[in-house]
């Protein structure tokens, strides 16, 4: 099959599976981007006209990335659903992110059509803050950039690539983006509002973990880890603060700022992070890769089971050589198998140390099969307390206490360039097969043997 585009439409011949008998025919399909329209003809020459489909903002578009017959399925208020099928997955995912960011763009979106109900977080660059969209009352968590500091720290690409390639992701443990908007001295981004708070909160606010909710966050990371790792990217900076738990205890990632895509390179050398999560590779200044981030998962474990990180010193002199050259000090009541997986994720020589396809056989995850982690079939003992979806109560106090005033920021009049295109979309026509969206979980069955006592 051919894909091809004339101006701002992409054409294409797909299989379209029939409603009555479930038979596949052949159709030449054309999506007009411009008018949100989605053009199903019975043949090239665009003799006959099947099917034609408005795409608006209730419009869904459903991937099933099977290996062998990709398809999508497209449904929403007075659709009469559609599935179209081409054995090439990396047109079928051009063709539904393309859907996907039309049913998306807003370009007429401000802060004026947002309550907000309080701050829920900041950095340096910015804050987060709660908000409710007026016209829907839906509930999301917006957050807001000043493009000035973006500038002067040269960190402008930062939000264009964590718009990116969250636009490009879906997975259960990875927050979701629903759009994006820039005014003349801020960028914003809307995500999925999730009211557990992050992990760094209940941590520090003693809340009680069981063993079970451990084993589960921690394979829950791993998958969303392992995801973004096929996708070659490399996270960077997973710790307590960038995890967030969903009503049902469910985890998250967010914070995309510091990701980096390695697919047209082996690596790099950019020194980021947070200092005790951060691995060996990096501190050395040697070129690293995805790594990194199983490094990171082992220092998250150790915090979780252990109550703190294995190295701590305020001195970060002091600390990057702990981290260099100590040995793990594991508390007495440590259990083997806790032991093992840790020392195997927290191996300071990058070649050597474990990634996914060793964590899903580890008998650490006795009883646990990650397909159904992955679909969310296990329940969490520990669930956040949560009120109202429009109070926010799972976070620091220091964030909810600030005025819940959008500040106008300082507007950039040069470099303004740099932020184009920010609003939904990236360009449509992005060919998303360069994060190499062909995802398949290793195989999951359990060794029966546990590490001895």
């Amino acid at each position: 099959m051919e894909e091809s585009s004339d101006h701002d439409d992409m054409t294409g011949e797909f299989y379209k599976k029939g409603s009555k008998y479930g038979f596949w025919h052949k159709r030449f399909c054309v999506l007009r981007i411009q008018d949100m329209k989605l053009l199903v003809y019975i043949d090239k020459e665009k003799t006959k006209l099947d099917r034609a489909i408005t795409i608006t903002s209730d419009t869904e578009c459903i991937l099933d990335d099977d290996h062998k017959h990709p398809s999508f399925t497209i449904s929403g208020n007075n659709i009469k659903s559609i599935r179209l099928s081409t054995d090439d997955l990396g047109i079928v995912n051009s063709w539904v992110t393309t859907i996907r960011t039309i049913t998306m763009q807003t370009p007429q979106l401000s802060m004026n059509d947002f309550k907000v109900i309080s701050v829920i977080g900041r950095g340096f660059y910015g804050k987060v803050t709660l908000c409710e969209l007026k016209k829907t009352h839906d509930v999301y968590a917006i957050k807001s950039v000043h493009k000035s500091r973006l500038l002067k720290e040269h960190k402008s690409s930062t939000v264009i690539t964590e718009r990116n390639i969250l636009m490009h992701i879906d997975h259960p443990f990875i927050v979701h983006i629903y759009f994006a908007f820039q005014t003349s001295s801020k960028v914003y981004m809307g995500f999925e509002y999730i009211p557990g708070g992050d992990l760094a909160f209940h941590l520090n606010n003693t809340s009680k973990f069981t063993f079970n909710d451990i084993k589960l966050f921690i394979a829950e990371l791993a998958l969303a880890i392992d995801y973004i790792h096929q996708r070659k990217i490399v996270y960077r900076d997973l710790k307590p603060e960038n995890i967030l738990i969903d009503e049902e205890g469910h985890l998250k990632l967010t914070d995309f700022g510091l990701v980096k895509n390695i697919a047209y390179s082996n690596g790099t050398k950019s020194f980021c992070g947070t200092p005790e999560y951060i691995a060996p590779e990096v501190i050395r200044g040697e070129k690293y890769g995805t790594k990194i981030d199983w490094w990171a998962l082992g220092i998250l474990a150790f915090n979780l089971l252990y109550g703190k990180t294995p190295w701590n010193d305020e001195n970060q002199d002091k600390l990057f050589n702990m981290i260099l050259n100590d040995k793990i000090i594991f508390p007495d009541n440590a259990k083997p198998n806790e032991i093992d997986l840790i020392t195997h994720l927290l191996n300071k020589d990058p070649s050597q140390r474990k990634d996914m396809k060793y964590l899903v056989h580890h008998p650490f995850f006795e009883g646990l099969d990650f397909n159904s982690v992955l679909e969310m079939k296990y329940q969490h003992d520990f669930r956040p307390i949560i009120i109202n979806l429009n109070v926010a109560t799972n976070f620091d106090r220091e964030f909810l206490d600030e005025p819940i005033i959008d500040s106008l920021g300082t507007p950039v009049q040069q470099e303004m360039n740099a932020f184009d295109g920010f609003s939904f979309v990236a360009d449509p026509k992005e060919d998303i097969t360069k994060y190499n969206y062909q995802y398949e979980l290793p195989s999951a069955s359990v060794k029966s043997s546990t590490i001895e006592e």
